[in-house]
């Protein structure tokens, strides 16, 4: 009765999300996941579920395991999710010794912006973006890491604007 309830929930869980109930979606999915609970593509669905429910709390254990799980790329961008989600519930301590993490491992720290960096971040954002005198090739990894800049810089926005301005300007870089 288990697996039959499991895939009933999996199917429940795709029509919530279809309709935005990401809560239900979220509850259908942990349903599926009792009778497999190794099933990472169930587990990232119910985290992203969580995550767009507002059941940050939830969300950050989710992405964590999953981040503490996963190699590479992945692990980083799912570390990335973790820091958001705490951050997102309140747990800003939390949230930011991940987010540190994160930009220790790429190697993207940008640091506090103060004194001269504030003033080149502050005269860089009123000039506006630089105009590109060459054309570009099309890189997809430097594409993914200026995404991940984005997605830190938003972050970092949300607890020092300046030092958050700085990353998303390294992001267009």
């Amino acid at each position: 009765r288990r697996v039959e309830a499991a895939a009933g929930a999996r199917d429940a869980a795709g029509a919530a999300t279809r309709q935005r109930a990401f809560g239900l979606a979220a509850d259908m999915l942990a349903i599926a996941l009792s009778a497999s609970p190794g099933d990472e593509a169930l587990r990232e669905a119910r985290a992203w579920a969580l995550d767009r429910s507002g059941r940050y709390t939830e969300a950050h254990v989710e992405w964590g395991s999953l981040a503490g799980a996963a190699t590479g790329e992945r692990a980083i961008d799912l570390a990335l999710l973790e820091a958001h989600a705490a951050i997102a519930a309140g747990e800003i301590a939390t949230g930011v010794r991940r987010l540190d993490a994160v930009l220790r491992q790429t190697g993207g720290g940008v640091g506090h912006v103060g004194g001269l960096r504030a003033a080149l971040t502050i005269a860089r954002f009123l000039v506006g973006p630089l105009p590109e005198w060459r054309a570009r090739t099309r890189d997809v990894a430097a594409e993914r890491r200026a995404a991940r800049q984005v997605k830190i810089g938003l972050l970092l926005a949300f607890l020092d604007p300046l030092t958050g301005m700085r990353s998303l300007q390294q992001a267009t870089s």
